[in-house]
């Protein structure tokens, strides 16, 4: 069964209400150094200095890391904000955590001097302070903006636009503090970044249609910070479980709960046995086709919220397996969708049941 368990990571998609909103975000780089974007691709097998020659990552590494252990982050609020945007710095909290790349946030009541991300606004930098332009920056260097996610305060005053716009902006600028820069590709898309996107860094309103970190995200993220613990057998838990590979964590072997098939793919539902965790698997069966997207949806429930983890293949793939979710109480379902490779008409979904 193909895996590509070192390079391969999940794209994630949350469906936690984010709103898309419609005008067009002013997202600023890092300060006083590093590209301002680059054509990262997928770049799945690319290393660190690979990302960094084209454009997709700073020159310098943001945060430590322990060995073996993922990059560890102290997110403080810096003034009292909102309700509404107290939950969407949760979310963008959640976002990164609940993906594929070797970090874990955790919001802290203080200001901490270990690996620091400070969440705060401002009325100056925005251009004319207005809804239009100027919503956030974030900073990856600088005396006076290092390790900072800036929101126009402008915009929380006049509460311009939607309650719940600033989620995935905030996981977007969350990116930069930690080294990732702009990322100008679009896949399966035009220039107006219809279609399929597979980076949040997006530059301008391209973050608008990926509300969460993503697949290049991912990649370039775990070529910065390489290590991830492997806890989840021993300790199952959102925290150590989420986003992880069943084979990487030592899950043990795993069991099918179900297998739904059409004429031309199957999809199965895993179960992890020591991980408490769920995964999906999916195969073409008939030649001419491959697999296009393929997910693993979690219900609401104990274990936390519902979520939805994606991929899409980052090559013609005709087996894929996803990252995990923590589901040992709320119930998961598997989904693929496939497409010929001879007219590109993508067909599915091809789901199993909830369990």
């Amino acid at each position: 069964m193909l895996r590509n368990t070192i390079v391969r990571r999940a794209l994630l998609v949350v469906t936690l209400g984010a709103v898309a909103f419609g005008l067009q975000l002013r997202m600023a780089g890092v300060a006083n150094a590093g590209p301002s974007g680059g054509n990262c691709g997928y770049g799945g097998s690319w290393t660190l200095s690979t990302y960094r020659s084209a454009g997709c990552a700073y020159g310098s590494i943001p945060y430590s890391q322990g060995s073996g252990d993922f990059v560890r982050i102290n997110v403080y609020k810096a003034k009292t904000f909102a309700s509404r945007i107290q939950t969407d710095i949760q979310s963008a909290v959640d976002r990164w955590n609940y993906s594929s790349a070797n970090v874990r946030l955790q919001v802290v009541s203080s200001p901490s001097s270990s690996n620091p991300l400070t969440i705060t606004s401002s009325y100056s930098g925005f251009n004319n302070d207005n809804c239009a332009t100027g919503w956030a920056y974030g900073w990856d260097g600088g005396s006076g903006d290092y390790h900072q996610v800036v929101l126009n305060q402008y915009y929380l005053d006049s509460n311009c636009g939607s309650d719940n716009g600033w989620a995935g902006l905030i996981a977007h600028e969350m990116g930069h503090d930690m080294g990732l820069a702009h990322n100008v590709h679009r896949y399966n898309g035009d220039a107006n970044c219809n279609g399929a996107t597979y980076s949040m860094l997006m530059l301008g309103g391209c973050a608008i249609k990926s509300l969460s970190p993503q697949v290049t995200d991912y990649n370039i993220f775990n070529a910065i910070y390489p290590n991830y613990l492997k806890a989840c057998a021993t300790s199952p838990s959102n925290f150590n479980c989420n986003g992880m590979l069943d084979q990487a964590q030592g899950c043990g072997t795993p069991r099918d709960l179900q297998t739904v098939s059409d004429a031309n793919v199957s999809v199965t539902l895993e179960w992890g046995n020591s991980c408490d965790s769920n995964f999906t698997k999916a195969k073409i069966l008939t030649s001419g086709y491959t697999i296009y997207k393929e997910d693993l949806e979690r219900n609401s429930g104990t274990d936390g919220p519902a979520w939805t983890m994606a991929d899409m293949p980052d090559a013609t793939q005709t087996v894929w397996v996803t990252s995990m979710l923590y589901s040992p109480n709320n119930s998961a379902r598997g989904c693929v969708w496939y497409q010929s490779l001879s007219s590109g008409t993508v067909y599915g979904p091809v789901c199993t049941n909830y369990f």
